[in-house]
Formats: structure tokens, sequence, C-alpha cells
């Protein structure tokens, strides 16, 4: 029940080559994958693609032959090398991520501790199970209260997902979370090995994720109600138009709605829509500035008054324009979209994209791509 690796026995990285597995992100909107080398000594990108479904995620998976064409055809695109790949599921029912404190008892290890805490929680529904954890904050070596991100998905959703990858012509090396990979890529981010304390902010469709990376722990991973979903919703009830439209028209506005002059010049410039806009993004300002808030306070009461250095952002809402802006406005530490390209050298048949879609969307398959090089772990 406890680690993936079972799944996986024959899923060492062979040090003997230096290309690397893929990294596969089947995101809710978008393929991301990304390989990287090592060449000359260091790690270095060698393809990367992010490109968006032909149709929903759902269709695409209920379809595997039409999955593993247009993955093929993805994958033509670039230089991708093999077909080893460290996966991450997607999230969703079947793949619950949580956070929890447990106490061990004298000779016990924290594996076992962590399974009498989950079968508290779960009951049965724990022997249908694969589960895997990450320590996320400790006390002294000697404390019993430990704390760890545990991932519990459905075993048959596993071997599900794993049948699927089979089927789209891939070997899976290993299966991962999204919050340990982006923990690889803040990792490659501190070129000085200062360790900052960072804030990874993941916006998703439903639900985004605050990451804390403390140092060199990973110490907190929180789920919060606030997605793009919930921006369209509202944006399509106040303008009363379909979500479709109500998409375009914050690609169209951005979140400096009714602040640009440039907007004003525009013939496609409405004000009372401008209006709007800008009301929903204010509204959104008070709900996350809130939820990030309560977070830097269970962090600062848990690392003795200790503060967040750095908040990194990627994920659905960035694509949008000015978001990035919007959110280094709301909060009064530095705010960077995190760039996974900007951390690596590349190769000469590679060129990194300027798309911010692109950019926004690769991190995970970033560091899932950095957990299959032996000699970076």
């Amino acid at each position: 029940m406890i680690g993936l690796n079972r799944f996986f026995p024959n899923s060492n990285h062979d040090t003997a080559t230096n290309i690397g597995p893929i990294g596969f992100d089947l995101g809710n909107d978008r393929l991301n994958m990304l390989q990287m080398e090592w060449v000359n000594g260091g790690l270095r990108i060698r393809a990367a693609v992010s490109t968006p479904y032909p149709c929903s995620r759902e269709e695409l998976i209920a379809q595997p032959a039409r999955l593993a064409t247009y993955i093929k055809e993805t994958l033509n695109t670039q230089s991708f090398a093999g077909k080893k790949i460290v996966a991450c599921m997607p999230y969703g029912d079947d793949l619950k991520l949580v956070n929890i404190d447990f106490r061990k008892v004298p000779e016990e290890s924290d594996q076992n501790a962590i399974i009498r805490e989950l079968r508290e929680r779960y009951g049965n529904e724990l022997e249908q199970s694969v589960v895997d954890y990450l320590l996320i904050r400790s006390n002294d070596n000697g404390h019993s209260e430990r704390s760890a991100l545990v991932a519990i998905a459905k075993r048959q959703s596993v071997l599900s997902y794993l049948d699927l990858i089979r089927k789209a012509g891939f070997e899976a090396m290993a299966l991962d979370i999204g919050p340990a990979a982006l923990a690889r890529v803040i990792s490659a981010l501190d070129k000085e090995k200062s360790h900052p304390n960072v804030l990874p902010i993941n916006f998703g469709k439903q639900h985004s994720y605050l990451t804390v990376v403390w140092g060199r722990r990973h110490i907190l991973d929180r789920e919060i109600d606030f997605g793009e979903d919930l921006l369209l919703d509202r944006l399509s009830q106040s303008l009363k138009v379909p979500r479709d439209e109500a998409k375009e028209l914050l690609h169209q506005y951005g979140f400096n709605a009714g602040k640009r002059k440039d907007n004003k010049a525009s013939n496609d410039y409405d004000p009372k829509t401008a209006k709007k806009i800008s009301t929903l993004i204010e509204q959104a300002a008070t709900e996350l500035t809130n939820e990030i808030n309560k977070t830097l306070i269970y962090i600062a009461s848990k690392t003795r008054g200790g503060s967040v250095e750095h908040v990194y952002l990627l994920g659905s809402i960035i694509r949008f324009p000015h978001a990035a802006q919007w959110l280094n406005d709301l909060l009064s530490i530095p705010v960077d979209i995190l760039d996974p390209f900007s951390c690596f050298d590349h190769s000469d048949n590679f060129t990194p994209p300027n798309d911010q879609e692109c950019v926004v969307s690769s991190a995970i398959a970033t560091g899932l791509a950095l957990r299959g090089m032996a000699r970076h772990a």
C-alpha cells in the first residue's frame, strides 16, 4: 500500500546515457512534456512542448488510441528521445493530497505511524488505495510529532493510468505529485544555493495550490477553493454572456481592466464591461489575499516568526494578461512567474518558447524530468 515505486521494479535511471526521461504532465487543458540531458557536466533542456488538447482531457483519456496518436504527433514536433517518462497523475476524485500531523510511538517508523493515522481517518477505504508520502515538517529528530504530505490514489485508478501510459507507447519510470516536482524546480532556480523560503502558487481550473518550500524543506501544501472556473463563472453571470465569451473578454481586457490607456483608445473598449471586470478582479483580490495571508500566518507560527521571501506563479490564471503584475501589486513580497526555461541552458535544436501560456504550464513537467536525472538527485 505504501509507495508507488512497487509498480516500477525497473525504474532506475540508466546512468550510462546522458538523456533523461520525459517529464509527462497531462494537465487540465494542455499536454506538457519536457526532457533534460547532461552536457559538459551540466543539465540542459533537450526538448519541451506545451500544447492544448484537441478536445477535453476526459475525452482523450476515454479514447486511448486517439490519445496515443495525439501524443505521438506532439512528440514529433521536438527532438524527444526514448519512451521512458516520469508522470504525474492528474488531480481529481481518484487522487487526494492531504496534509496530516501524526505522532510516533517509541521505535515506530514514520511509514507505520502514517498508515496508522490514515486508517483512523479513512478506514476500509484505505485497503483499496495506494499511498505515498513526503515528510514536509519535522521538529527535532527525537520529537514524536511529525507532518507529512500524503498522496492517496485508488489502486485501480493507478493501474488504469499506467495502462493508459503503456498504450500511448511509453514506459513509466515513476509516478510523482505536483508539489514535489515544483520543489525540484525551485531548487534549480537557486543558483547561489542560498535556500530561500518561497511560496509557489499553482492556479488550477477549480482549485489552486499553495506550496511552501522552506530552505531545503518542503513544509506545506494547501488546496484553496480559488481557480479559473470560479472567475469565469462569476464574469459570465455578471456580463450575462456564455463562459467562453467571458474568457475571451478577460483575455482582451486583462487583469488591469479599466486602468490601461491603450484599452480606452481601442475601438473594442467598453467602459461598462471594463468596470464589471475590474469589480470582479477586486473581489478576487480580496479572497486570494486572505488565503495567502492565512498561509503566511500559519507558516510564521510554525517557524517562530519566519517569513516567505519570494512568490512564484504558475498555472491557468497567469495566462491572462497582466495577472502576474496584479498579484505583484497585491503582495508585499517579490513575485515572479515560475519560468523553468530561465533555469537551464538548452540544446541547439531547441528554442525556448516566448509564449507565456507555455512558460506558465511547463514547471511541473520540468520537475518530473529532473526526478529522472539520477545525477541531479
